[in-house]
């Protein structure tokens, strides 16, 4: 293009930075950013939004809060993009601060606002903060809440142990939620044994897709753990008939059900089972799908601690999510 004698804009700068953070690809980002300051689009939004994500994306959180500070007049895209930038790297209460900032502008937040600011909370287990943020959204700011929002709603109440008020949320909502929130739900009333609670989000899960394996699996564990050997048995032999898959670590992994993976995970280890280094790759692969690396190099810490052979594929899923 500048061969050609085009110059660039900064619709051209935006989609060569957003580029660069598909890529994780940090030193081409700033020279990109570099050039863009000396074409003169240095305080412009739209650019500097696609800069702010890019240096979040890489793993650079200090120059990403730089860049946004340095944006004239930011648009609720941008805020949102530095709260979300602030969630992946843990830093809840500087997202916070963030959207108080957004509040005394002129600014209305919007729904992505709010998911990023409930995906905060939840990811460091702020259950306050994700109450009183989900009142704002409906009693300040009249916003329907969407599926994304009662996901993180119950993450953060399953993870605080709050479980029978996750479920009278959802059971009450007026609205479809997605199939993400009842197998949440379902996951964690399985830890619990509350088998009726247990039935009813499958139920939902069976509803919303009724291929879903993972369910079936989850629902005879539940079963079999409460005594219910007969339910148990019964489902088991339905599982049969519908064919599952036989690997359900990296199943679950890839049908963004994490929570299951670690529940089977458990379950081997409890019944005397030693996880090798192949299932602890389906964790380590689900770990790194979700942009949860921390954990994932946690895992293998714990691999090394335990003998259990970290081989090159271990380090090259972990390569591939960083």
């Amino acid at each position: 293009m500048a061969v050609a004698g085009f110059g660039p804009t900064q619709f051209s700068f935006a989609s060569c930075i957003s580029t660069c953070s598909g890529l994780a690809a940090l030193d081409v980002g700033r020279q990109f950013h570099s050039l863009m300051i000396k074409a003169g689009f240095g305080g412009d939004v739209y650019v500097g939004s696609s800069v702010v994500d890019m240096y979040a994306k890489c793993g650079n959180i200090k120059d990403s809060i730089c860049a946004f500070h340095g944006l004239n007049n930011p648009t609720i895209v941008a805020y949102n993009t530095m709260i979300s930038g602030l969630a992946q790297h843990g830093r809840a209460g500087q997202a916070i601060q963030i959207f108080k900032e957004l509040e005394k502008t002129e600014t209305t937040p919007n729904k992505t606002t709010f998911i990023c600011l409930l995906t905060t909370c939840s990811h460091v287990g702020l259950l306050e903060e994700s109450m009183f943020f989900f009142d704002v959204i409906c009693d300040h700011y009249h916003i329907e809440p969407e599926s994304e929002h009662y996901y993180c709603l119950v993450d953060v109440l399953r993870r605080a142990g709050n479980r029978d008020y996750a479920y009278k949320i959802i059971a009450g909502c007026l609205y479809n939620v997605g199939v993400s929130v009842w197998r949440t739900l379902l996951s964690a009333f399985w830890t619990s044994q509350n088998v009726s609670i247990g039935v009813e989000s499958t139920k939902r899960v069976m509803q919303l897709e009724p291929d879903d394996h993972a369910s079936y699996v989850l629902l005879s564990n539940l079963y079999f753990e409460a005594g219910l050997l007969k339910e148990s048995w019964v489902l088991r032999k339905k599982i049969a008939k519908i064919r599952v898959r036989k690997d359900p670590g990296n199943t679950w992994c890839q049908n963004d059900s994490l929570d299951s993976a670690f529940m089977v995970f458990d379950r081997m280890v409890k019944e005397g089972s030693q996880p090798n280094s192949v299932t602890n790759l389906y964790l380590i692969n689900g770990l790194c799908h979700f942009g949860k690396i921390d954990e994932a190099l946690d895992l293998i810490k714990e691999m090394v601690e335990k003998g259990i052979g970290v081989n090159e594929r271990s380090y090259g899923v972990l390569l591939k999510g960083l």
